[in-house]
Order: C-alpha cells, then sequence, then structure tokens
C-alpha cells in the first residue's frame, strides 16, 4: 500500500470521532472568533506571493520542527511578507493539530490555510469553527462528485479551496468545478518524489485561475523560476522550516522573485 493510501485510510477511521455533518445553517450559526480573510484576493497581487507553510513532522523528512514555537515562526512569516500561512492539521503523520490552527488564527491577520486530507464535509466544518480561512483539497485523493460537494461546501461557508492535482489524469475534476484558486504538487504523494521540473511542463494545462506552485521549491531561484512560468503563488514549508532563519530565508526569497 502506497503512503497516500495509508493516509487516506487513517482520514477514513479518523472522521468518525468528529461530531456529525452539522449543515451549513447550524455552522454557520455556531459562528467563529474571526472573520474571514480571502485567499483568492491575497494570492492574485500583481507580485510573486508565497503560502507558507508551519508544520512539525512530515513522512518523507521526519521531524522538521522539535523545540520551535509554530506560532512564533508563523508570526515572523507574516513580517516577511508571506501571503498566507499554511498549517498542517493531520496529527498521526505530520505531527499537528486543529488546535495549531486556532493557534496561528489567533496570532496573524492573513489567510490561514488548512493543509489536510479533508476527504468529507465534517473536516470543512471543524475548520471553519477553528478559524480557517481556506482548506486543501487534494483532487488525486476525491471523486469528481465528492470533489465538487466539498468545493460547494467551502463557497458557502465563504471559505477558499486551494484545489491540488499531481496526477494530470485528474485535471479533468478541476475543470469541472472550475476552482479560483488551482495548485500544482510537483511531490508525488504516492511515492513522495519530487520533480520541480514539473512545474513547467503542466502550467499550460492548469485552468486559469489563481495557480499555486507546491512542494519542492528550496531558494530564491527556485521561487523566481516558478514566477517566471506564470505561477501566482508558491506553497513552500520544509525548506524554510529546516533554514537557520525562516523568515529572513522567505523576506529573501520574495525579495529575488519580485524583483525579475
Amino acid at each position: 500500500m502506497n503512503s497516500l493510501q495509508k493516509i487516506v485510510d487513517w482520514k477514513k477511521e479518523e472522521i468518525k470521532s468528529l461530531p456529525p455533518i452539522r449543515g451549513i445553517e447550524m455552522t454557520l450559526e455556531i459562528g467563529r472568533r474571526h472573520g474571514l480573510h480571502d485567499l483568492e484576493s491575497a494570492l492574485q497581487e500583481p507580485s510573486m506571493q508565497v503560502i507558507a507553510e508551519v508544520k512539525r513532522r512530515s513522512p518523507s523528512e521526519g521531524e522538521i520542527l522539535a523545540d520551535q514555537d509554530l506560532v512564533d515562526i508563523a508570526t515572523q512569516y507574516e513580517l516577511a511578507g508571506a501571503a498566507a500561512i499554511s498549517v498542517l492539521t493531520d496529527k498521526k503523520f505530520f505531527g499537528g493539530s486543529i488546535e495549531d490552527l486556532t493557534a496561528v488564527k489567533d496570532a496573524v491577520d492573513i489567510p490561514v490555510l488548512r493543509k489536510d486530507f479533508i476527504i468529507d464535509e465534517s473536516q470543512v466544518e471543524e475548520a471553519y469553527l477553528s478559524g480557517a480561512d481556506a482548506v486543501l483539497l487534494i483532487a488525486d485523493i476525491l471523486t469528481i462528485e465528492k470533489l465538487s460537494r466539498l468545493h460547494s461546501y467551502c463557497e458557502t461557508l465563504g471559505m477558499g479551496a486551494l484545489v491540488e492535482v499531481h496526477d494530470l489524469d485528474n485535471l479533468v475534476k478541476i475543470e469541472c468545478i472550475d476552482p479560483e484558486i488551482v495548485g500544482f504538487n510537483a511531490r508525488n504523494l504516492k511515492s513522495m518524489k519530487t520533480d520541480i521540473k514539473a512545474f513547467e511542463a503542466v502550467i499550460s494545462r492548469l485552468p486559469r485561475a489563481a495557480r499555486v506552485a507546491e512542494s519542492g521549491i528550496k531558494n530564491a531561484t527556485d521561487l523566481s523560476w516558478v514566477a517566471s512560468l506564470g505561477y501566482d503563488a508558491a506553497l513552500i514549508g520544509t525548506s524554510l522550516l529546516k533554514a537557520e532563519s525562516p523568515a529572513g530565508l522567505l523576506a529573501e526569497m520574495l525579495e529575488e522573485a519580485r524583483d525579475q
């Protein structure tokens, strides 16, 4: 069984512990402490943007954040010019939690993306009530029908959705829902191998939306390159978190990408 299937199978068990789906009306009635920030608008500024990620570990890299303060890093990212913060909330494989997301949301004034393996409306509701402004929807793990329902659910709640694809055979799913934000993940989540050359090969096939390059971007040269290809933003995690100064590297990358 590949890595992605293991994660999805676990998610099917994990969502059994979540409250039953409340529905749009009840979820909106419960409400949230913070207003919603528009991720699409944040990514469609004239210059290159970055969604800076915080995560404690990953299956491919192992431990990433040991004793470091995840919230402090997120606030430093905001000061360094991040357009949004991505928070890994999966616990079993990435060491995260929904509480991590809420803590980051309390600390920053830019959009916060819940990055997880979303397969059910109950996870979208949990994200909304916990403060997420947007969620990640991975086309490779969802049927067209399920992707469409989850995307519509986000829209009705006023949330954004970053709709991600790696396997180009699944582009048809994305085209069917006409998303505002689409991401191409250069990492094959089945094998966990990354090929950043794929960013160039697929850019012309992605829908006209806010386009996000995901995975494998390690330095200012890489970010400048994906910007030159026509991507509006990049989602960057491990390379920033492993730097001596994550926010310092982010600022350097943004400066070079925007000067080209």
